[in-house]
């Protein structure tokens, strides 16, 4: 089972993929020796001549680029992409930013650090690099064979969001998907290496 969880910064992406992972038993892709590739078509070359393992999850942040479909398509991975309300997506940006929750700062996001909501610098943020996640997202939310993710619906009804990608990806042991939610719950599953858990946790009383 080869899995590619992507999707905005800020938008969970990293605790669906933490679930996966746990669910699954896959081999964490991130945490390999050297990281894998960062950019889009350096992974797409990377999966296409068969680098990525018979059982792996990757998660970051790509784009709906055509040679990495292709790769996907071709070497059977199933791409999962998570997607956020925008008014809170950036939110939580603009929070992490500002180290509220104690999370360093996603680079692109270094100019709202200190800067007040209604000034210039948030407005050239959002015209600009938000924009552009966005439409990365749409561009990801027009591929038929993505399976897509809400944020809202995980935190809302983790179990529910999950038995309904099983249907796409394989059956989950009830057993262990209870588990793994309930680690989430408790703040006890681990993130990749590099990237800890996205904002927010599931909530105790999901």
């Amino acid at each position: 089972m080869r899995i590619l969880v992507t999707g905005q910064p800020a938008s969970g992406l990293f605790i669906l993929a933490a679930l996966l992972r746990r669910i699954y038993g896959l081999e964490d892709l991130n945490a390999v020796a050297g990281g894998m590739a960062g950019d889009t078509p350096s992974l797409a070359d990377w999966i296409q001549t068969g680098g990525f393992p018979a059982r792996g999850l990757l998660a970051g942040h790509y784009e709906a680029d055509d040679a990495l479909l292709k790769a996907c398509r071709d070497q059977g991975v199933r791409v999962v992409c998570m997607a956020r309300d925008p008014y809170v997506n950036f939110e939580v940006m603009y929070v992490h930013a500002n180290g509220s929750r104690g999370m360093p700062a996603a680079p692109e996001t270094a100019t709202l650090k200190d800067a007040p909501l209604d000034g210039p610098d948030v407005a050239a943020f959002i015209a600009g690099v938000y924009s552009r996640y966005l439409e990365m997202t749409a561009r990801w939310q027009a591929v038929d064979d993505a399976l897509m993710v809400r944020q809202e619906d995980l935190v809302t009804a983790p179990k529910m969001s999950l038995k309904a990608l099983a249907s796409e990806l394989g059956e989950m042991d009830a057993g262990i998907l209870n588990s793994a939610v309930h680690e989430i719950m408790e703040d006890r599953i681990q993130g990749s290496v590099g990237n800890s858990l996205s904002d927010s946790r599931l909530p105790a009383s999901a």
